[in-house]
């Protein structure tokens, strides 16, 4: 009896490694933007290499109602929303009816803070939309047996911040750095300077000897 309550607390062990966190949240529908109705649960779950993965558990009889809200909706140019709290997404409802019901979310989460920051719908399968595709008054949709979602997960990533410590640091090292060179260079004015000076001496005394060539030359 023992070793089976110990296998039983192994596996449980093991199942929460595996799937170290999971984030539920409710999603709502709506097709005119006023009336929410609910749409499933969003469920994300994180597994032991830190991946994400999301899935959406639908509310029970949702078909019949969503497809005649999304026919109803399309006919006037209508939009289809879904939400989570404060969160809110929508695309179009022709869209929606031409890809069968066929739902592509789009989440952020925040890993630290657990909470979703981000929530976008799509009509999955249809990447290229013209105008033409966004009206469906003469589109007769037949109502799909089930409603298909697919889940894309993405996390919340911070920017590197400016290490403004070590740049500060650095900036008084160098200037340590020059202080302590000036007061090292303790060279004479001529030491310093000869390179400059030289070339101006040289250029008097033969302005000189010439002036005074010139001189004697006139006697």
């Amino acid at each position: 009896m023992a070793s089976i309550s110990r296998i039983i607390l192994l596996f449980y062990f093991i199942l929460k490694i595996i799937v170290a966190n999971e984030l539920g949240l409710d999603l709502e529908y709506s097709t005119n933007g006023l009336k929410f109705l609910p749409f499933g649960k969003l469920l994300i779950s994180q597994n032991f290499h830190g991946n994400y993965t999301g899935t959406v558990k639908l509310e029970s009889g949702i078909e019949d109602s969503l497809y005649k809200g999304l026919k109803e909706s399309s006919s006037k140019n209508g939009m289809y929303y879904l939400r989570s709290k404060d969160l809110l997404t929508s695309n179009s409802a022709c869209l929606l009816l031409r890809s069968n019901l066929a739902h592509s979310i789009a989440v952020t989460i925040d890993q630290e803070r657990g909470s979703l920051e981000s929530l976008t719908v799509f009509p999955d399968g249809i990447y290229d939309a013209g105008i033409d595709l966004l009206d469906c008054t003469d589109f007769d949709a037949a109502k799909p047996s089930k409603i298909k979602t697919q889940v894309v997960v993405t996390t919340v990533q911070e920017l590197p911040s400016p290490d403004t410590v070590s740049y500060l640091q650095r900036l008084e090292e160098e200037k340590r750095a020059r202080q302590h060179g000036a007061a090292q260079d303790n060279r004479s004015f001529l030491a310093k300077y000869w390179m400059y000076i030289v070339p101006v001496v040289i250029f008097m005394v033969v302005s000189g000897a010439m002036g005074g060539e010139e001189g004697g030359a006139s006697q």
